[in-house]
């Protein structure tokens, strides 16, 4: 299973508590703030810009800000579709995930993160090494003791280099023993 940002942070809580539900697990750029030595302070600018967006019922232009800083000019050639599909999850996002997601402390939690026993990758962007993302994927790889491999296209490289991101995931799997088709 491979999952990235908010998802790579549901992923670890899945393999935590329902150990064998999962074979191999591949987990990109979660944004675990609790880990960086400057994660508080990120994690107030984004309760403050969500609560502003809220506040001032700018949800879709926040998230559209949101959503460049994440992928950049990228955003701008998504299918429109799929970017109507990202602002109407917008009030979710900054109403309901944002806060658990900034109160969401992994080294509470870092000895059951131990214990996952089965083959697991960490991936991040080797290009926005300083981004908080990579920072924190790169915690949790020396953590588990898991290979970090660099995915390319930023936060969402899904979104932004789809092909790429297939076969690198792809690639993590057939090495951790499991099967890409």
């Amino acid at each position: 299973m491979w999952a990235g940002s908010l998802g790579g942070v549901i992923l670890l809580e899945l393999l935590m508590r329902r150990p064998g539900v999962v074979s191999v697990a591949i987990v990109h750029e979660p944004p675990l703030f609790g880990v960086l030595d400057d994660g508080e302070q990120l994690a107030a600018g984004l309760l403050r810009f969500a609560a502003r967006a809220i506040r001032a019922n700018a949800v879709r232009d926040a998230f559209q800000d949101h959503a460049r800083q994440s992928v950049g000019e990228a955003f701008e050639h998504l299918p429109p579709d799929a970017r109507e599909r990202m602002f109407a999850n917008a009030e979710v996002f900054f109403d309901l995930e944002i806060p658990a997601l900034v109160d969401y402390r992994p080294t509470s939690t870092s000895q059951a993160l131990r214990r996952i026993d089965i083959p697991l990758c960490v991936m991040a962007d080797a290009n926005n090494a300083g981004a908080p993302p990579v920072r924190a994927a790169r915690w949790l790889a020396e953590t588990l003791g898991a290979e970090l491999r660099d995915l390319p296209g930023g936060h969402m490289p899904y979104a932004t280099e789809p092909e790429a991101t297939v076969a690198a995931i792809r690639a993590a799997i057939d090495l951790k023993g499991g099967t890409s088709t």
